[in-house]
């Protein structure tokens, strides 16, 4: 069972309307209704994938997004190819 939030819903939706309509980013928003950055953020992320749209993407982000990319392109190439080795190894024993 989840913990209720501290944090009503009203607020919530309220702060993440005023970063929608441009009223501020996530430091200046936190500020002026006492949060952290990191969980104006999180509204604004969590809103964005529950109505489909896009997340947004400072420029200065994009060096580490490219990065994180690679890394979790290389992962996915090692599981893969770590499936397949298991794969062969279950057919060789006759356990597919």
């Amino acid at each position: 069972m989840s913990r209720a939030s501290p944090y009503s819903l009203e607020l919530k939706r309220k702060v993440v309307r005023e970063y929608d309509e441009g009223f501020g980013g996530y430091k200046a928003l936190a500020t002026k209704y006492n949060l952290s950055r990191d969980l104006v953020r999180s509204w604004v992320v969590n809103a964005k994938l529950h109505t489909g749209q896009k997340i947004p993407v400072k420029d200065s982000d994009a060096p580490l997004l490219e990065k994180n990319f690679a890394y979790y392109k290389q992962a996915a190439a090692y599981w893969e190819d770590y499936a397949h080795q298991l794969e062969e190894q279950l057919a060789e024993l006759g356990m597919e």
